[in-house]
């Protein structure tokens, strides 16, 4: 499967574009340090050039720093540096491009069932018979339900649902503070519309959602990135990154992290919370996946009203 667009009758020649294309999936992240590229014959028969155009352009970006070689194994992204700095923006408006295409292409092959990364989860953990179940009982009910628009905030009884479910898990959540989205990437929108201006600094999870930083982009965000450990955010790091950007925002997925799966420790959710009480940074907590763990684990939800109130 392609990686990039190529057009043989572009003015640009075709190792330029190759190189181009790679370079910007790198610095955009789409690509990331380690990651094993294709080997030039496949290179060449995916995108329908000759092997001797991927050689020099794959031996261009090796030149550049971007991509390193292992004998008898192939291509791979290098460790780049990443410059984060309040004078130099990240944000530029085609950047986006990348995250469409990957959008397009994981909605488009089918070949693999199971693509969590990408909320492609096995249909079997969807509940699809207790959907259709439902539908089929409220197509039975008289009224407006399938027509008729609803509340702004959505459906009442179950918001209250999502209340009383959030207070198993300790989150103290009034039904007026519940919205229903059609997803968390459309709760992340509504969240980004609300709070993120153009030029604003936003930190996010490194790795991370794609998905997240092409909307963040589009809305001229300046996007800075906390690495992830095994436990959680890098705190050390993000406490630098806070003092030198002054971010607003912090979208991070703490439970079944994606991609990385790894879930945060209580001692790194204390450790943000305070930080974001400290520099009055708002903590947007991505809960999507937490439901399939099979522990109880910390949530910054679940921590934010007791460790407010001991700071």
């Amino acid at each position: 499967m392609p990686i990039i667009s190529l057009n043989p009758k572009a003015g640009l020649p075709l190792i330029d574009q190759i190189v181009h294309g790679l370079q910007k999936m790198v610095d955009d992240r789409a690509m990331r340090a380690g990651m094993r590229l294709p080997s030039i014959r496949q290179f060449a028969q995916d995108h329908g050039v000759s092997r001797f155009t991927v050689v020099q352009a794959y031996d261009r970006l090796v030149a550049m720093g971007y991509l390193h070689s292992r004998l008898g194994s192939g291509f791979y992204v290098s460790a780049r540096p990443a410059a984060h700095s309040a004078s130099e923006p990240t944000w530029r408006p085609d950047s986006a491009i990348d995250v469409v295409w990957l959008l397009r292409n994981a909605l488009e092959d089918r070949s693999r069932k199971t693509l969590p990364g990408a909320w492609w989860l096995p249909a079997d953990w969807m509940e699809e018979a207790g959907v259709r179940k439902s539908l089929r009982l409220l197509a039975q009910r008289d009224g407006d339900y399938l027509t008729a628009y609803g509340t702004p905030a959505g459906y009442l009884p179950l918001r209250e649902l999502l209340r009383n479910r959030l207070s198993t898990i300790g989150v103290a959540a009034d039904t007026a503070q519940i919205v229903l989205t059609a997803g968390v990437t459309h709760a992340m929108d509504l969240v980004t519309r609300s709070f993120v201006r153009a030029g604003d600094a936003v930190l996010v999870d490194d790795p991370g959602y794609f998905i997240l930083f092409g909307g963040l982009k589009s809305f001229g965000a300046n996007i800075v990135g906390v690495p992830w450990n095994s436990d959680g955010p890098d705190t050390g790091v993000m406490e630098d990154l806070i003092r030198e950007h002054r971010p607003r925002v912090f979208f991070t997925n703490t439970i079944l992290h994606n991609p990385t799966g790894a879930s945060i420790s209580q001692a790194v959710a204390y450790r943000m919370l305070q930080l974001a009480e400290k520099y009055d940074l708002m903590l947007v907590e991505d809960d999507i996946y937490g439901d399939f763990h099979p522990a109880t684990l910390t949530r910054l939800a679940t921590l934010d009203s007791s460790s407010a109130s001991s700071m």
